[in-house]
């Protein structure tokens, strides 16, 4: 069997963000959801990891409350850092 010349080539894309991707990174609560999303994560498995409830990181994305170790302010795009148990605005 021969091969057609066009088989050896490979399409590459990016990959669409995912439905509830945020369009602009302005809020922690942004920033989280974005790195929650690009890690593949429930809101359930984040909550399990810090250990808290799913409605304390529901309420932390919709900027309902915010994380105790991440004062209420705002970030520069690309200053927050995901760690496993704390976030920090650099």
């Amino acid at each position: 069997m021969v091969a057609l010349p066009f088989c050896q080539r490979a399409i590459q894309a990016q990959k669409p963000k995912p439905d509830g991707y945020p369009e602009k990174l302005e809020t922690i609560g942004e920033h989280l959801r974005a790195r929650r999303l690009d890690l593949f994560l429930f809101q359930k498995d984040v909550a399990k990891i810090l250990n808290v409830s799913t409605c304390t990181i529901e309420n932390w994305e919709l900027e309902r409350s915010f994380p105790m170790k991440a004062p209420p302010r705002e970030c520069s795009a690309g200053s927050l850092v995901w760690k496993k148990v704390r976030l920090v605005c650099d």
